[in-house]
């Protein structure tokens, strides 16, 4: 299903925002991210920013976080969404910051690994986040605990959290959204992982590409580009039968639904030659309190330090944001680039004119 939650047509709704931006003013974000934790309880095979989670175990410390939380209820921000270089729940506070995001009026949703989901935790998902997305990777605890270095209890932890929330929801509130990053050990069980987490009442699974183009995962000893290409064929069956199991309740979607149709995966510089997204959905704050432009690279697209070199409103349309905004080389982005799609859409729609918005044809 490849219209869904994570397709990127969806800028399009924000044209206004989109347009106050070319006209090179700064638009509030779309979404911020919060970053509460560099610290992490896994060592996820694949995780890119290990190295800056090693060199950098902050917590983002409470009071800043809530003050932050303050200045963003009286901006025209949509959601906060909370996830990180580490693990969300490392930091006690996440739950009552989900409950003081909920209480500005502001949708919040929660990215996590699943394995800290306290009684505490998940009260206030169930009470407060729009949705709530869970990173497994797997349909079983031995390949789950091969790939995420965790143990049995943290697998029957997450399994439970899972439970709890579809046992525990009124309605369809909180979005519950299974995360599986496919790679050489764990594609032959993406129909399973389908199958379970739908019984266990998650909503959606989405499907993402192991990308390796990080220094960081070097030691991998395999390339994500030459997996897909090689499995292309036998992936699009696999795919093909997890959405089988799709119905009116349950999805199986994309994250990078282009990239999929695709099985084009290039560096960004192929689909735009210049980055515009990062303001409207894809910046955020590192859990020491800096700004940075971008997810993908929290450790070099800084423009401030929270409270210490400004405000948010200071920080945000300040000079020093529009520099690293116009700094971002193409060249040093991941082929894995989460805005790349919208980017293109960007370039094509707004900067050069070809969706021809007075309707001509």
């Amino acid at each position: 299903m490849l219209f869904s939650v994570h397709n990127p047509w969806k800028i399009l709704y924000w044209r206004e925002r989109v347009e106050k931006l070319l006209r090179g003013e700064m638009p509030d974000p779309i979404v911020f991210t919060i970053d509460p934790s560099n610290k992490c309880n896994l060592s996820c095979e694949w995780c890119f920013t290990q190295d800056y989670i090693r060199e950098n175990p902050y917590v983002l410390d409470a009071g800043l976080m809530h003050s932050l939380i303050d200045e963003l209820a009286g901006t025209e921000l949509q959601s906060i969404a909370l996830c990180g270089g580490g693990e969300p729940l490392a930091n006690p506070e996440t739950p009552n910051a989900i409950r003081h995001i909920a209480e500005t009026g502001k949708k919040v949703g929660l990215i996590t690994n699943g394995t800290l989901l306290t009684d505490d935790a998940i009260s206030a998902v169930l009470k407060c986040c729009d949705y709530i997305r869970i990173s497994v990777d797997a349909a079983e605890s031995e390949t789950w605990i091969a790939l995420h270095h965790g143990d049995e209890c943290s697998w029957r932890n997450l399994v439970r959290g899972i439970t709890s929330l579809a046992e525990q929801r009124q309605g369809k509130r909180p979005t519950i959204g299974i995360s599986f990053l496919v790679c050489p050990f764990n594609y032959r069980q993406i129909t399973d992982a389908a199958a379970y987490f739908k019984r266990l009442g998650a909503d959606y699974m989405a499907l993402k590409m192991t990308l390796t183009d990080y220094p960081s995962l070097r030691h991998l000893g395999y390339s994500g580009k030459a997996f897909f290409e090689e499995k292309n064929a036998e992936l699009w069956e696999i795919f093909r039968e997890a959405e089988r199991l799709a119905d009116t309740e349950f999805r199986v979607v994309y994250r990078h639904p282009g990239m999929f149709i695709k099985n084009e995966i290039k560096r960004p510089g192929h689909y735009y030659k210049k980055c515009r997204a990062t303001p409207l959905g894809v910046s955020g704050i590192t859990a020491d309190g800096t700004f940075y432009c971008c997810c993908d690279r929290r450790d070099s697209l800084h423009f401030g330090r929270y409270g210490i070199e400004g405000s948010f409103r200071e920080l945000w349309s300040g000079r020093r944001h529009f520099e690293a905004l116009n700094s971002i080389n193409l060249n040093e982005c991941p082929d894995r680039c989460c805005a790349q799609e919208t980017n293109e859409i960007i370039e094509r729609a707004f900067v050069n004119g070809e969706l021809e918005w007075p309707w001509t044809a």
